[in-house]
């Protein structure tokens, strides 16, 4: 049975659609006071009602993963795809924010902040923060700024530490995303390239002028470039733009995928924890099968018919597929509840060297979509003492 879903799993095929709602694969944009989205394929946009009282300064996908959550100058918000709108905080005038397996983390004017207690995680000095994003091959976050007339890029790991990989760019960056299909950055500036930079901070390339926001889609492989005129392109992992749509929003504050975390982990990452694994496919639904897996890298990656996994195929990936390593991993494999809902885990062995990185993928099968299967994301943690 686990080797007959696997397969399965792998051999489908997936497709995306355009819903009078927002589903996952949309893109989700705004100018900082109203909120849009698209569907993947950029032919048609809506407005996204919500009543959180003011416009968002960000947008990032909940971990429950039919909601997207974004501050404003009042506090910190939640909205699903209905408009239904949940208040997470009341803390004010937050920048950019991000999901961590510790939960949500927002910037500040010079500080990296606790989203819903406020509390101080590192500070820059005396950079100006403008744009966070989560590095899926180390688990890292990365920050870009402003410090004086030069740009500079930074990582916060677990612990808060941060480490500065380069503060000469010379640029005003406005966004960044990261790419892990590349190992690179990808920050856009509001009057130059936007750049690609290696995840140690040196410069790899240059591309597509007056871009101001950037995100990037694990499943499909597309790096979406939201320009300051308004118009929002996708771009093939070769570079090649596939697809464009003309907006109304100049000078984008906010672009992100929506729905794009399936997967989501919740964990201190010390050894002899476990790990806690929160599954959701909601466009699989209820009843539905799934299958995760462990593994020891990201690269070089799965291509699949349906999607491509961004799980390096080691031994750590096969002995734990679909559940094989009891006593290690739980609901690694089973049916989704309702929602499209599953809870999974995993268990760090004491013995685990400080400093591995383990990553987790899941998929569901959706017989909606042609061949009937959906890629999830890939999380990981760092292991801590």
């Amino acid at each position: 049975m686990r080797i007959a879903i696997a397969s399965a799993l792998l051999m489908a095929v997936a497709a995306f659609g355009v819903g009078a709602q927002p589903q996952e694969g949309d893109i989700v944009f705004g100018p900082g006071g109203s909120l849009f989205y698209a569907d993947s394929e950029l032919t048609t946009s809506r407005a996204w009602p919500h009543r959180a009282g003011g416009g968002p300064t960000d947008v990032t996908t909940s971990r429950r993963n039919d909601q997207v959550v974004f501050p404003n100058g009042i506090g910190v918000f939640a909205v699903d795809e209905a408009g239904v709108t949940t208040t997470l905080s009341t803390i004010g005038q937050l920048g950019p924010i991000e999901l961590t397996p510790a939960g949500y983390v927002a910037l500040n004017g010079s500080r990296l902040v606790d989203a819903i207690r406020g509390t101080t995680i590192a500070s820059f000095g005396n950079g100006t923060c403008i744009d966070l994003c989560r590095n899926v091959g180390t688990g890292d976050l990365a920050v870009t700024g402003q410090i004086g007339w030069w740009g500079f890029l930074a990582v916060v790991d677990s612990t808060g530490r941060v480490t500065t990989l380069t503060k000469s760019l010379p640029v005003r960056p406005t966004g960044m995303c990261y790419i892990p299909d590349l190992d690179l950055y990808c920050v856009t500036t509001r009057a130059s390239p936007t750049l690609l930079l290696s995840s140690t901070g040196a410069w790899v390339a240059s591309i597509a002028m007056g871009s101001w926001r950037c995100a990037y889609d694990q499943r499909t492989r597309r790096l979406y470039l939201a320009t300051a005129l308004g118009t929002i392109h996708a771009y093939s992992i070769d570079g090649v733009i596939v697809k464009s749509l003309p907006t109304s929003v100049w000078a984008p504050a906010l672009l992100d995928v929506f729905g794009d975390r399936n997967v989501s982990l919740r964990s201190s990452s010390k050894r002899g924890s476990t790990v806690a694994v929160d599954l959701r496919f909601k466009r699989a639904g209820i009843g539905r099968p799934y299958c995760a897996a462990l593994s020891f890298g990201i690269r070089p990656g799965i291509p699949t018919p349906a999607g491509y996994i961004h799980m390096r195929p080691d031994a750590l990936f096969f002995a734990s597929l679909c559940g094989g390593l009891p006593g290690l991993t739980s609901g690694f494999a089973g049916t989704l509840g309702p929602a499209g809902a599953a809870s999974a885990s995993f268990w760090i062995p004491p013995s685990t060297p400080v400093g591995t990185t383990i990553y987790v993928q899941a998929t569901a099968l959706d017989p909606s979509r042609p061949g009937g299967l959906e890629i999830g994301n890939t999380e990981c943690i760092r292991v801590a003492p």
